[in-house]
């Protein structure tokens, strides 16, 4: 009986170190903004946007592989929002008139 009570308790050993390994590898909210160079709360947008369901709060995690997902879909976006601000008409210089002169 002492040897299944060894065997479950490595089990659970296991576990815990699979679970401190995953969490090892997981991604900060906070840190993945801030190497995009973008707000906390614009990043959880974006997850949200992916599908990924992330608490809000900057010191959520997030897998490597929902990091590519959500790395992918901003540069997507960020193109597409600057190959419409590209599009967009030029401003058109606004033109002064000379001052009146009342002498």
């Amino acid at each position: 009986m002492t040897s299944a009570n060894h065997v479950t308790v490595v089990g659970r050993r296991s576990d815990l170190l699979n679970r401190e390994e995953s969490n090892l590898l997981k991604v900060r909210v906070f840190a993945l903004a801030k190497e995009l160079g973008i707000d906390s709360k614009d990043l959880i947008q974006y997850c949200s946007d992916v599908g990924i369901q992330v608490k809000s709060s900057a010191l959520a995690s997030i897998t490597p592989e929902e990091r590519d997902r959500v790395v992918a879909y901003y540069q997507q976006q960020s193109a597409a929002d600057s190959g419409s601000a590209s599009k967009t008409e030029e401003p058109v210089p606004v033109r002064r008139e000379p001052p009146i002169d009342r002498s």
